[in-house]
């Protein structure tokens, strides 16, 4: 294995378990029951994990929290709905997060600007009419 790769091992693992933890935080923002000061806390964190990240990796980190935090939906899903419905409203759960987090990053890296940390909400919410 070349040196870079091995270099490169340890930052990959600490990002993925940040990754894990950043969507089990985010288990108690998703859920049918949110815990409210958790809703600038989670995805700013994820925010701050995915802007130090090249494009490909971000991408597979955000996915990986969002679908750990959205998993936490399933059970409800699995009662109200068939099988392959519940895996596609999690699955879509988890998209809409994690476009919305690249969304901001790709707005946070190109401007570099200090009103770029309302990127993120306004993503969410879309334009102001």
């Amino acid at each position: 294995m070349p040196a870079a790769a091995r270099a490169l091992q340890p930052n990959l693992l600490l990002h993925v378990a940040a990754a894990v933890l950043i969507g089990l935080g985010m288990r108690w923002l998703v859920g049918l029951e949110p815990v409210g000061w958790l809703a600038w806390l989670m995805p700013g964190l994820l925010l701050a994990l995915a802007w130090r990240q090249p494009q490909p990796r971000a991408r597979l980190l955000v996915l990986l929290a969002a679908l750990i935090g959205t998993s936490v939906n399933w059970p409800y899903y699995r009662l109200v709905m068939p099988t392959g419905a519940a895996l596609g409203a999690v699955a879509a759960q988890a998209a809409l997060w994690t476009f919305l987090v690249l969304a901001a990053r790709r707005v946070v890296l190109r401007y570099r600007a200090a009103w770029t940390v309302l990127a993120y909400p306004c993503c969410g919410s879309g334009p102001i009419p």
